[in-house]
């Protein structure tokens, strides 16, 4: 896949329900809290795709999900964003699309959006 780094996000409206279109990006903003306050930690953003995933063209298998692996400072006051967009008609699939953010086996949040009609 392709990453796309942002300078700034801009957040256009708070919202669970996006419009699967051409350029319409949507995700979420975390902050890690706890102690050490300052310490680094290891933090596996995932992103699950509804069923039955995405499919690049000239590809056979669909993915079901992408994982981002980020290290954030424990009580930074400045959010971690992990977002996605829409940059290809391929990669619109209506459903349930689930961000997790993890540590190891441990799930620490989770964040549902319902990619709906154009």
């Amino acid at each position: 896949g392709v990453r796309h780094f942002t300078v700034k996000e801009e957040l256009e409206r708070a919202t669970t329900t996006v419009p699967g279109r051409i350029g319409v990006q949507f995700g979420v903003r975390f902050r890690v809290s706890g102690r050490p306050a300052g310490a680094t930690v290891p933090v596996t953003a995932r992103l699950i795709y509804p069923a039955p995933g995405l499919r690049a063209p000239g590809t056979a298998e669909h993915a079901t999900q992408s994982d981002i692996e980020m290290v954030v400072r424990v009580g930074d006051p400045t959010p971690t964003y992990r977002g996605f967009g829409f940059d290809d008609e391929w990669e619109i699939v209506r459903g349930t699309w689930r961000f997790e953010f993890r540590i190891g086996d441990d799930v620490l949040a989770v964040q549902e959006f319902m990619v709906d009609a154009r």
